[in-house]
């Protein structure tokens, strides 16, 4: 198909966060390019400190977050609601062996349950709205989690 299905909803104004400077600038042009304004927020690899912009209203984080340490999910979900006044959709691990080495771990998830997510969700003033295990190569090795802030 030419076109996309309409949802109802139009995006104003896409807020890009990423560690790496190089990323945002590759891929602003291409989102503002549907027509919206484009944010740009680097990010220190291990939370959201400094970011002083405006809320959003949806937040979509998909795929690199099934290879963070479970100190790193904690330090990017605990503060979301300072970043975001609506839902949240996070694609996670749900692999539940602890590690010391991601490398040896299939497609290198890192440890993370859909329960532990859930608990850091509740614990950082997010409602778990819903959870979905899926398999990534395994069974049951991701898992996406939408949340919304209270």
């Amino acid at each position: 198909a030419d076109t996309l299905p309409k949802s109802g909803y139009t995006i104003d104004r896409a807020l890009l966060i990423d560690t790496v400077e190089d990323n945002l600038q590759e891929a602003s042009p291409r989102v503002a390019s549907a027509g919206c304004e484009v944010d740009t927020f680097v990010a220190n690899g291990n939370n959201f400190n400094g970011y002083t912009g405006k809320k959003v209203d949806f937040l979509y984080s998909w795929d690199a977050m099934v290879h963070f340490d479970i100190i790193d999910v904690v330090g990017y979900v605990s503060p979301v609601s300072q970043l975001v006044d609506g839902y949240c959709l996070f694609h996670h691990s749900n692999y539940g062996q602890p590690t010391t080495d991601i490398r040896q771990n299939p497609h290198w998830r890192n440890f993370m349950t859909k329960g532990v997510f859930a608990q850091l969700c509740r614990s950082s003033g997010l409602e778990v709205v819903s959870q979905k295990v899926f398999a990534w190569g395994e069974k049951d090795l991701d898992c996406i989690t939408v949340a919304k802030t209270i």
